[in-house]
């Protein structure tokens, strides 16, 4: 067979990729045009922070109308000081992350250096795109790229193309035809709307060219409010403080400037730390570390060779946080900045983006209506708290502030609308914080949801704008979106909290009443759609349905989830264009106009081909069970189910069985989450056991391990109630006997815990008596019986992903189901030969070719005693481990075990097994080696016959 070549490619072409750039940004190619002005603005708003009248511009041409509009061109210009050109060479060398923020530890904008890097690659593979352009201090420039290498490594070049006028910088990005697939104008217009909000310091504009060549200003508001504050360190330093550091953190900002510039003497590298400026301080800090301040950071870090001393950077690290005087939590809105009372300007901004009526035509109804408040100043919430917790080594201080206004319905607003922020810049998505929020009258909430659902929970919608300030935010994902949110739930709780609470007592009332007054009808057409409005609505709406349930494509997600989630937003849109009746309706026969399942799937199919060009959804597919390790699954047919055994995975693998009522979230249990690995649970995906192969497979199962357990998740309904209580009974399961089983959800109680949205069903004659005779014979309780024959039911779609994965690991621990741990008596151990059978071996193979002639005895012993050391067993504790019983194998599995929860404790024992096994062979071998030469240079000189030379 030929051999195969070695090939090797360059990193550096990541940068160029599809699949690359996707992992370089955190971001799939349909989310590129918010990518890419996201990050444009965080520079444009970096570097016009300071200037007397900041502001910054977005350019946009558009193609289409509605929210299936797309952008093929993209400019974004500010009035900083501009990029110097020996920067732009520098971008250029897209081999390497550059920046001047990345080791800073700065409440910033953008701090991972890889901005304009990616949106060099994302322009490259533009279809007809051209070349990045910049324009900066006067001059034009592009930054084409040219691939056309055989090593692999492309390059970027910066060619001057003549005079410009613009007086700080622009950046313009064509995308060309790939913006139908990668830049929906609807999400990169919501992305503006938001950086306007989180920055009413800056007189931000946004000019649209749309069809026809129609020119449109969509924001153009001055500056509202000075009571914003930004992040400055005091005297000469240029960095955070040193306790927002970490060891690792330090290292990486310690080994930039070996790079950068060796030669800086430590002394100044410490004082470009704030609160460590001073001589004083300074003096202090190396007098800890001895070492002098004139000496280069090269020789006292940089070590032999180029190894890099750990030890003294940490020494020097401990010291200077010894020196560096913490900040009082209540003063970090001014060290660490903050918008301030101006956030309600954003929030105003927020809302008259998409609110028809001007929020002062509302503050003079209120009025009107007895409220006592001056301007809508006085409508708009504003609270702000701070913290510091220490974390991964270091001390992460932090501002949370809020500001929400109320406002009635009718609005263009999609109901409560929230924009949250990271140091000012828009983020991708809110965290879920376990916030304990509760609302006047009602219990506190505990459960992990955003801060736009706590909102959402008020009687009101709210335009909600929130903002987290903290300098060294360690995000766990190239995308900027997820980190752990622990250090900041208490503050976020308090802070909702407090606007929650004042809106209930001042605000609410009045509120309530403005919707008792006679007020003019919005305007409506005959109430009947036109042909065709429940498809543009479904077209128009998916976006940002999918990216909401999705956090921006990060999970799956079921086509049965995704209509949950769509039909409230087609109800709001429908409500809004003022149509109450389908187009098929006539005066004696009105048919209302509602969201079909059926049809939003063929829309749904004809969106993705026709718009995405791929599949985003995932479908239902035929019932059937999946092992939690070894990814076999097994479709529930009797053909199947017969041909399936069980043994080695059920009876070693699996202590739980968890029965889901719908077919298509096993993407979500089993890949997304890992559930079914980090709890060993099979998972049967289905719709009911409605087959006697299902049956047949849970007794199957449970022939082979009786102690299985079996657990039920099914819909609050007629029919999910009763597959949790007929698989308790005889024959339910199998023709042989019947199998115990628990129903884990959902329950009313979780209906009211997770805020999960009930739907109204009309009940038929069967199913109403069946729901009675459940309840007679105890089945079901009186207020699920109240809530079923009230024409109410719950399903599971009514979870998004992330509220499942949290809602199944509750319940599952609640149930007491636990991870498979073995006993010494289970785990499999190695099967290797004693040291004693190994040595006495090697010294029977020595022996063998000889005849004795003089020596008596027992032989093996007499050579073990002449051949010494080098015929001795080695002590117990230089030997591996094979020998050292079942007990120290399972530790080991454990040990593994708590590093890695999704793996199989029987795969992980044949790996150690393997392991050891593989130790202990090679040391024998080694010992028998050892032994054999030192008995045959024994026998050689003593007096004896060697039969094989004789």
């Amino acid at each position: 067979m030929p051999t195969r070549r070695f090939h090797t490619d360059s990193r550096t072409r990541e940068n160029f990729t599809e699949d690359g750039l996707t992992s370089l940004t955190g971001q799939p190619s349909h989310n590129w045009g918010r990518y890419v002005v996201k990050e444009l603005v965080d520079n444009a708003l970096e570097a016009v922070e300071g200037t007397e009248n900041p502001a910054v511009t977005v350019r946009l041409r558009r193609v289409g109308r509605g929210r299936r509009s797309w952008i093929p061109r993209v400019e974004v210009e500010d009035n900083g000081p501009g990029i110097p050109a020996g920067t732009l060479e520098k971008i250029a060398g897209v081999g390497a992350f550059g920046g001047t923020k990345r080791h800073y530890a700065l409440p910033t904008r953008g701090t991972q250096g890889n901005a304009l890097m990616t949106i060099i690659g994302i322009q490259s593979l533009a279809d007809g795109g051209g070349p990045l352009q910049i324009e900066t201090r006067g001059t034009a420039c592009a930054l084409p790229v040219d691939e056309s290498v055989v090593d692999a490594v492309p390059a970027v070049r910066v060619e001057k193309r003549g005079r410009s006028d613009t007086e700080g910088t622009a950046v313009t990005v064509e995308f060309g035809e790939s913006g139908n697939r990668w830049a929906g104008a609807d999400s990169i217009y919501r992305t503006l709307y938001g950086f306007s909000a989180l920055n009413p310091h800056v007189r931000f504009k946004v000019v649209t060219v749309g069809p026809g060549g129609e020119r449109r200003v969509t924001i153009n508001s001055a500056p509202c409010g000075d009571s914003a504050t930004r992040y400055e360190p005091k005297g000469s330093a240029t960095t955070g403080r040193a306790l927002w550091f970490s060891d690792r953190s330090f290292f990486e900002r310690l080994k930039a400037d070996l790079r950068a510039a060796p030669g800086l003497p430590v002394g100044q590298f410490v004082s470009e730390f704030d609160g460590l400026s001073s001589r004083k301080k300074r003096r202090a800090v190396l007098g800890k570390v001895d070492v002098d301040r004139s000496a280069p950071i090269g020789d006292v870090f940089g070590g032999q060779g180029g190894r890099f001393c750990g030890k003294a950077a940490r020494d020097l690290l401990q010291a200077m946080k010894a020196e560096t005087t913490p900040r009082a939590e209540s003063g970090l809105p001014d060290t660490l900045g903050s918008v301030g009372p101006a956030l309600k300007g954003g929030a105003r901004r927020l809302l008259e983006h998409s609110e028809e009526r001007p929020i002062s035509g509302l503050v003079e109804r209120l009025q009107g209506g007895g409220w006592d408040g001056d301007s809508w100043e006085d409508l708009a919430l504003y609270y702000r708290g701070s913290g510091a917790k220490e974390a991964g080594g270091k001390r992460v201080p932090f501002v949370f502030e809020v500001a929400a206004i109320p406002f009635l319905e009718g609005s263009l607003l999609n109901g409560t609308q929230h924009r949250f922020g990271i140091n000012q810049s828009v983020a991708y998505s809110a965290p879920n914080a376990a916030a304990e929020i509760s609302h006047a009258g009602s219990a506190p909430d505990t459960s992990h949801r955003s801060i736009e659902a706590a909102f959402s929970g008020a009687a009101h919608p709210f335009a909600v704008v929130s903002n987290l300030t903290c300098p060294n935010l360690s995000f766990q994902d190239k995308g900027k979106q997820s980190f752990a949110t622990g250090p900041f739930e208490g503050v976020i709780s308090e802070v909702v909290g407090k606007a929650l609470r004042k809106y209930e007592r001042e605000l609410r009332p009045a509120l309530n009443e403005a919707t008792r007054d006679d007020r003019p009808e919005p305007p409506e057409l005959d109430g009947k759609a036109p042909k065709g409005f429940i498809k543009d609505a479904v077209f128009d709406l998916f976006a940002g349905v999918y990216n909401d349930a999705t956090e921006g494509g990060r999970y799956s997600i079921t086509m049965r989830q995704l209509f949950y989630k769509m039909r409230p937003a087609f109800q709001r849109y429908a409500k809004r264009a003022g149509y109450k009746w389908k187009c098929s309706a006539t005066p004696t026969d009105r048919k209302e106009l509602a969201l079909n399942y059926d049809t939003f799937t063929g829309y749904v199919d004809e969106y993705e081909r026709d718009v995405l060009g791929k599949r985003v959804v995932h479908r239902d597919e035929r019932g059937f069970f999946v092992e939690p390790h070894s990814e076999r699954r097994v479709e529930l047919s009797t053909k199947k189910v017969r041909q399936y055994d069980p043994a080695a995975a059920v009876a070693e693998e699996c202590g739980t069985l968890l029965y889901v009522e719908k077919k298509g979230f096993y993407e979500q249990i089993h890949v997304d989450f890992e559930i079914t690995k980090r709890y060993d649970v099979g998972l049967i995906c289905a719709e009911g056991y409605n087959t006697g192969a299902g049956r047949d497979l849970v007794e199957k199962i449970r022939r082979e391990n009786p102690g299985v357990r079996l657990l039920l998740l099914t819909d609050l309904d007629v029919g999910g109630l009763g597959i949790a209580t007929d698989a308790n009974r005889p024959d339910a399961l199998s023709a042989a006997e019947s199998f115990e089983a628990e129903r884990i959800g959902v329950t009313l109680e979780d209906v009211q815990r997770y805020g999960l949205s009930a739907e109204s069903v009309g009940l038929n004659h069967s199913e109403r008596t069946e729901l009675q005779n459940r309840h007679k014979r105890g089945e079901i309780s009186g207020d699920v019986f109240d809530f079923l024959s009230g024409g109410k039911r719950v399903e599971i779609n009514a979870f998004s992903p992330t509220e499942l994965k949290g809602y199944l690991e509750d319940k599952l621990q609640a149930a007491g189901v636990e991870k498979i741990r073995p006993g010494a008596e289970e785990v499999e151990t190695p099967d290797v030969d004693g040291w004693e059978e190994t040595r006495n071996g090697a010294i029977r193979e020595a022996i063998g070719r000889y005849v004795q002639k003089q020596i008596g005895g027992d032989l093996i012993d007499r050579l073990v005693q002449e051949c010494g050391d080098a015929a001795a067993i080695p002590p117990e504790s230089e030997r591996p481990t094979a020998d050292a019983g079942a007990e120290e194998i399972r530790e080991r599995i454990l040990q593994r075990l708590e590093k890695r929860p999704p793996q199989a404790w029987t795969e992980i024992n044949r790996d150690v097994v393997e392991s050891v096994t593989e130790e202990t062979t090679a040391a024998q071998s080694e010992l028998k080696a050892t032994v054999r030469e030192a008995v045959l240079e024994y026998l050689s000189a003593s007096d004896l016959v060697d039969v094989g030379s004789s």
